[in-house]
């Protein structure tokens, strides 16, 4: 459907064409157009704004769990198009976390990436249940456990398509990696937000108190 956005390093209202597939929500320029971009609902919260007072239909989405960082604003004239959209992200959110509580099963997934500067060459990112590692010519150059992850949240711009950025906790690089196509770049965010979840769940679980 098409819906106003004000996706994050906007100032205005512009029109999208969002669909949601299966956990993403992902955002075209116009219909029939290859989305640019695509948000995993499982890792945002989502609320009615209070930010555009003449405007009470309008969706706040954030993020809640901190495994990404990103904030954007939707809205429709349509009250019932805004329902059925909010009813569909509250649909996939549920079910991701649930899967997840169920199942208890670790992702893993490889995919090439193209790393910053005009000259890097591509590498292999390979996630498994704790960590990824960055692979060059068949050799691993280095990794980043999960734990250590503070964020990788999709770019938001329709000229940087399949792009991410990722930030660590002690710092470290914030700068722009492209996946090669949009549907390597959701597979890879779900296996590291999934195997982020679940070692997250784990360590809360490890330090609840015993009653």
């Amino acid at each position: 459907m098409f819906l106003n956005l004000i996706l994050p390093g906007a100032k205005t209202w512009k029109p999208y064409w969002v669909e949601i597939h299966d956990n993403f929500l992902d955002i075209s320029v116009e219909y029939g157009k290859e989305a640019f971009t695509s948000y995993h609902i499982g890792v945002l919260k989502v609320r009615p704004s209070k930010d555009f007072p003449d405007r009470p239909d309008v969706l706040e989405f954030y993020d809640g769990d901190g495994l990404t960082q990103v904030h954007f604003y939707v809205f429709t004239y349509d009250p019932f198009d805004i329902l059925e959209f909010f009813k569909g992200i509250c649909a996939s959110y549920k079910n991701w976390r649930e899967t997840i509580q169920r199942e208890n099963q670790p992702q893993q997934f490889t995919c090439e990436v193209k790393p910053p500067g005009f000259f890097s060459a591509n590498v292999d990112w390979k996630v498994s249940q704790d960590r990824i590692s960055i692979v060059k010519s068949g050799r691993e150059e280095s990794s980043i456990f999960l734990k250590d992850l503070q964020s990788i949240t999709p770019s938001a711009s329709s000229s940087k398509p399949n792009a991410f950025k990722f930030s660590l906790k002690n710092g470290g690089d914030k700068d722009e990696h492209r996946c090669l196509t949009l549907d390597n770049m959701k597979r890879l965010l779900d296996a590291i937000y999934t195997n982020t979840f679940i070692i997250k769940s784990a360590s809360e679980g490890a330090a609840a108190p015993s009653e």
